[in-house]
């Protein structure tokens, strides 16, 4: 008889392996279609998730005060869509289909990008999670080669298909245990893309204004910067309502490195910039302020998840 163990490893491998054939059908669609479909997901998702919406409305109504009751919820509904379309069309980078895509995309700031490069010292590009997630690979190897630093699915199976489709791309991948190795890649010149932006708990050791409210963040970017000598730049990625994707590369960040909460309110200014392009495009989703300053009250108390 199987244990409760094996059952669950069983599970999760059923689970995987739904993901896996779910997203190689999605992947098969048009972008048209992805994207009906993706509206349909998104606003039952918007109704269904009833904790990650709790979340997105307790995000969303503290970076937008100004917004009325009617119009925020109006952009929850968009967020998800928003978020649904990224997913479906990240799979066609996750299965190698992403040839339709690369004919709209549009760089802004190839230029900044070069001039780091031209300095050889190597380029980290801080970003963050926008609902045109893997697309963005294909995007950025359009203008260099890269590593990626990134976080492993739960569902290994599925961890595997996404590092796949990335990798198809990157130059490299690199995990939070292989800092190490990540940083011997800068200093040979390389290019590495680091998305910093979620909430990393008890690894956070600095606070930062995110839409006018005191943000945890980690000095990685800092301490990343010192030994490297690598330029810092801020890199942000969208779909216009045209159906363009956009890469927008920043100017290099003054002095990165000196001072681990100036960098740490630069990169969030960047990126507080970039959500203003297309707030539904961002993961308002995840719990971005559950950590919170000495004596200030939690944000998210009423959620489980």
């Amino acid at each position: 008889m199987l244990g409760r163990t094996d059952k669950l490893k069983i599970n999760e491998k059923l689970a995987g392996w739904g993901v896996e054939a779910a997203s190689y059908c999605v992947a098969s669609l048009s972008l048209a279609q992805q994207q009906t479909l993706a509206q349909w997901c998104g606003k039952a998702m918007a109704k269904l998730m009833r904790d990650r919406r709790r979340v997105t409305h307790k995000n969303l109504s503290l970076c937008f005060p100004e917004l009325s009751e009617a119009d925020l919820n109006k952009l929850i509904e968009a967020t998800f869509i928003a978020n649904a379309i990224g997913v479906f069309e990240s799979t066609k980078v996750w299965w190698r289909k992403s040839e339709v895509i690369s004919d709209r995309v549009r760089v802004e700031g190839k230029e900044n990008l070069e001039r780091a490069l031209a300095k050889g010292k190597g380029v980290l590009l801080l970003g963050g999670h926008f609902s045109v997630l893997d697309v963005a690979a294909p995007m950025l190897a359009e203008v260099c080669d890269y590593g990626f630093m990134y976080r492993s699915n739960d569902n290994p199976i599925v961890d595997q298909r996404i590092q796949y489709g990335r990798e198809a791309y990157a130059d490299a991948a690199f995990s939070k245990r292989q800092v190490k190795d990540m940083i011997k890649y800068l200093r040979k010149g390389g290019v590495v893309w680091y998305a910093c932006d979620q909430d990393f708990g008890r690894y956070s050791d600095v606070f930062a204004s995110f839409f006018n409210v005191p943000v945890a963040c980690v000095s990685m970017p800092s301490k990343i910067a010192r030994r490297t000598g690598a330029e810092v730049l801020f890199i942000s990625q969208c779909k216009s309502a045209e159906g363009n994707y956009i890469l927008n590369v920043s100017d290099p960040a003054p002095a990165f490195g000196e001072n681990e909460q100036k960098d740490a309110q630069w990169w969030n200014d960047c990126l507080e910039k970039s959500i203003k392009r297309y707030p539904e495009q961002y993961l308002w989703m995840h719990k971005r302020f559950k950590t919170r300053p000495p004596g200030v009250a939690a944000i998210y108390s009423r959620s489980r998840s």
